[in-house]
């Protein structure tokens, strides 16, 4: 679950981001 959640947060935050930029 932690896992998951971790991935999920960090693949959303690296989308953001690479969509912001």
């Amino acid at each position: 679950m932690t896992r998951f959640l971790l991935v999920a947060i960090g693949g959303g935050l690296g989308a953001m981001a690479r969509y912001g930029l």
